[in-house]
């Protein structure tokens, strides 16, 4: 299904269930086609995926032709929301709606900040050291369990704890379970649900600011 304004007649009631932190061909390590992608998680049952393609490697011109191949996928269960992780400042933006011109990825997150995408701590594991603070004010979700990274069993300590400060803070943040999906054949089955506030005719731009 296209992001632009795709509908979601398969949805039963208002209980959405799907990945977060996935990565196609577009991402420099992504092992497997979008499409083929949308189509592994809509076998599977899932009504979403939030996906986070490397911004390394992509320009302005580059996020465009990304985006186009996202509305260009067909008709199927899985709704496939584009995003971003930007690795520099340990986060994920899920609901890229449009390429700007940025100098820094500082300037991009801060444009998709005001664009009402949806801004996630990705891998705590992964970080040492304090969070940069000119992301706090973006944060609206927490990695506390990436399969990867932390493994299929249980979430890190350090990642639970991060999540909860920054809920202290803003009781908007809420906790994530993230793939962090490569390739496949995988084992790895952590999922996020999302109760949806919206009708059942959705697309990734209501699907990203019914969450935040």
């Amino acid at each position: 299904m296209g992001y632009d304004g795709g509908r979601a007649d398969n949805l039963a009631g208002d209980m959405l269930v799907g990945p977060t932190h996935s990565h196609s061909t577009i991402s420099f390590d992504g092992k497997v086609e979008l499409d083929a992608l949308q189509q592994f998680y809509s076998e599977r049952g899932n009504d979403f995926c939030l996906m986070s393609e490397h911004i390394e490697g992509l320009n302005t011109d580059a996020i465009e032709q990304m985006l186009a191949r996202y509305r260009a996928l067909p008709e199927r269960r899985c709704l496939m929301i584009p995003g971003i992780e930007i690795d520099d400042l340990h986060i994920l933006i899920y609901g890229v709606e449009r390429a700007h011109p940025f100098q820094s990825y500082e300037d991009l997150a801060a444009k998709y900040y005001e664009d009402g995408a949806f801004i996630v701590v990705s891998h705590p594991a992964k970080i040492h050291g304090p969070l940069p603070d000119v992301i706090h004010p973006w944060i609206r979700g927490v990695e506390v369990w990436n399969s990867r990274h932390d493994g299929r069993h249980n979430p890190r300590d350090k990642s639970v704890e991060l999540w909860r400060e920054l809920h202290r803070a803003d009781p908007r943040v809420v906790p994530l379970g993230a793939m962090d999906f490569h390739s496949t054949p995988t084992t790895r089955t952590c999922r996020s649900v999302w109760r949806h506030r919206a009708s059942r005719a959705t697309s990734s731009t209501r699907f990203a600011r019914t969450v935040t």
